[in-house]
Order: C-alpha cells, then structure tokens, then sequence
C-alpha cells in the first residue's frame, strides 16, 4: 500500500515540477513511477512534453506513439506530437498531427497557428493567413497568430510584387 501512497505523492510532484518548467526533475519522477505503473499514460504525457522541453525529440515521440497506441484521438498528445515533429522541420509530419487535432477541435487557436506556421514555412502564404485569422477570431491577442498572419501578408505582398 505504502507503493501506492509514493507513486501518487511522485505524481503530484512530478505535476507541481512540471508547472515550474523544471523539466529534468519531472523526467526522474516519471522514470519512478513509470517502474511501478508502466501503463501510466499521464505519466507518459508528462515524460513525453518534458523530453520535448529538452530538446530530446525522437524520445519525446516514442513517448508519444505509445500513448497515441491507446488513445488515437487524445488531443494534448496529437497537439505536442504536431509541436515536436515542427520543431524538428518534418513539415508534412507535423501537419498531419496538427490536422487531427483540429479534426478533434476545429478552434483550437494553438493548433490554427501551429498548422498556420507550418504551411507559411512551405510557402502556402495565403492558407496561412486564413488559418492565423480565424485563430485570431478566436483570441483576439494571441500573438503567435498575429505574427504568422501578418508574416502571410508580407510574404503574400511580396509574391504580388507590391514591394517592388
């Protein structure tokens, strides 16, 4: 029983670290725990974010794919499944796993700009820019959207020769 009581006071803290972005520590909490309860899919998602914090990416995506073995449509881990493969410039990837998180949630604003991000670095200027909108309609001062939308538009302007 005593197990029980450690592997919950270990989730707690690993939760109460991983709110400080102190993401090393969280790592060596989910590492416990995941001992006693390798099934656990919070502590998983948990592990997994925090690998992707650290730039440790392909590990951050088996934890990633195991969870998603699971649970196909959980949305926070097609979200920083999406994030991770964006940071790493698998572009096709990426969109892929941001295009079921909008299958899930078609507001989701974080997931509008992301896809928006993708789709200005592959030069689709004008998808972007709708995409960066209708997040924006959603949060209005989101600055990440706002960036991507107006990074559209220039790039948009440019491709029309308006800055000739």
């Amino acid at each position: 029983m005593s197990k029980k009581v450690d592997t919950c006071h270990l989730c707690k803290k690993a939760e109460s670290l991983l709110a400080k972005h102190k993401y090393p520590e969280v790592l060596d909490c989910c590492d416990e725990i995941l001992k006693d309860e390798p099934k656990n899919l919070d502590v998983k998602r948990h592990k997994g974010y925090s690998l992707a914090k650290l730039g440790r990416n392909e590990e951050a995506l088996k934890c990633f794919d195991e969870i998603l073995e699971q649970e196909p449509r959980n949305f926070d881990v097609l979200f920083f499944k999406a994030e991770t493969l964006n940071s790493l410039h698998r572009n096709q990837e990426s969109l892929e796993f941001y295009d079921k998180t909008l299958e899930i949630d078609n507001n989701d604003s974080d997931s509008l700009t992301g896809k928006a991000s993708i789709l200005n670095k592959i030069g689709k200027h004008e998808q972007a820019k709708i995409l960066a909108e209708k997040a924006l309609d959603i949060s209005p001062k989101y600055s990440e959207a706002l960036f991507q939308r107006n990074y559209a538009i220039d790039m948009l302007g440019k491709n029309w020769g308006l800055y000739n």
